[in-house]
């Protein structure tokens, strides 16, 4: 191979990744290093002519690469606190980072910014700012300590009486935060320590972590007709999404009653979810959606639960 050609292959090795956006990991974006090579004789090259061009180009993208693939979170950096390793799913608790939020109704967005506006960036929230009625929205923050902790608020105005059309937003709800960015399940935990990436869990424990805390088995069929009364109960769910093998996934899924009525009145239902590949039975997730708020909570919850 001639040395324009080895300079040719050397500049298809360097690669920048960009990250962007709030809840979700895109995948890295690749761009390949262009170069004037093609425009320069073998002669040139061969007398060592043009080349400094070139050779500056690579060693100024080469330092970039090295940049841009640095990992600015280290695996270890963060650990499960003993509040949210203690905690109950009935808690609503989620740590993220080093910080633990509650999820469930339990602030407004100015409690929520005065909790922890002195550690994140908040600045994208206006709360003297106005949406409609029974509205949900989200909006995202960052770690002023570690800007690749991310995390996405998402806040409501149902239940709260006016007689405009329009809420401020400060007195709107947050009903629940989540972990967001790239390294969002390896940096988040819920209840008694479970991490996001749902890392150390067998799908075959499962059964038996659950009943040993107080969750009974039903069906999926036994739940449908009073879906969000069915707290303190676990059942498997399963989806046909990967539709190119067939296989679908796999879903563990429980469901608790918060232990204290929310800032709204209600009792919020938890409801975590193991998801699993079926064919492998292998665990890759675990996560909560969050039910705060609407006519839905209203009833005689205590017929459903095991808490006392």
């Amino acid at each position: 191979m001639n040395i324009k050609a080895i300079l040719a292959a050397a500049t298809s090795i360097y690669i920048c990744s960009a990250l962007v956006g709030c809840g979700d990991s895109l995948p890295k974006n690749q761009q390949e290093l262009e170069s004037g090579l093609n425009s320069i004789s073998e002669e040139d090259f061969e007398n060592g002519n043009e080349t400094e061009k070139p050779a500056e180009s690579i060693d100024a993208d080469e330092s970039i690469s090295e940049a841009a693939t640095e990992e600015p979170i280290e695996e270890t950096a963060y650990t499960p606190s003993d509040e949210i390793v203690n905690a109950d799913f009935s808690s609503g608790l989620i740590q993220i980072g080093n910080d633990v939020f509650r999820n469930g109704g339990y602030y407004t967005v100015d409690q929520f910014i005065a909790e922890y506006g002195d550690r994140y960036d908040t600045s994208e929230i206006v709360p003297d700012g106005f949406i409609q009625p029974n509205t949900s929205k989200s909006f995202s923050i960052a770690s002023l300590d570690n800007p690749e902790i991310k995390v996405c608020v998402y806040y409501d105005s149902r239940n709260i009486e006016t007689d405009e059309n329009k809420i401020r937003i400060g007195d709107t709800i947050v009903t629940y935060v989540s972990a967001s960015g790239q390294y969002a399940s390896d940096n988040c935990w819920y209840p008694t320590g479970i991490k996001e990436s749902a890392e150390g869990y067998e799908y075959s424990d499962i059964p038996a972590f659950l009943e040993k805390i107080g969750f009974v088995s039903v069906t999926q069929d036994q739940i449908n007709n009073e879906y969000f009364k069915n707290y303190g109960m676990y059942w498997e769910e399963f989806t046909n999404r990967l539709v190119a093998t067939d296989s679908g996934y796999g879903d563990i899924i429980f469901r608790e009653r918060g232990s204290e009525q929310n800032i709204a009145g209600f009792y919020p239902i938890f409801e975590y979810d193991f998801s699993f590949n079926p064919e492998t039975l292998k665990i890759y997730t675990f996560k909560n959606n969050t039910y705060a708020l609407g006519k839905i909570m209203i009833g005689d919850l205590d017929e459903y639960t095991h808490i006392e």
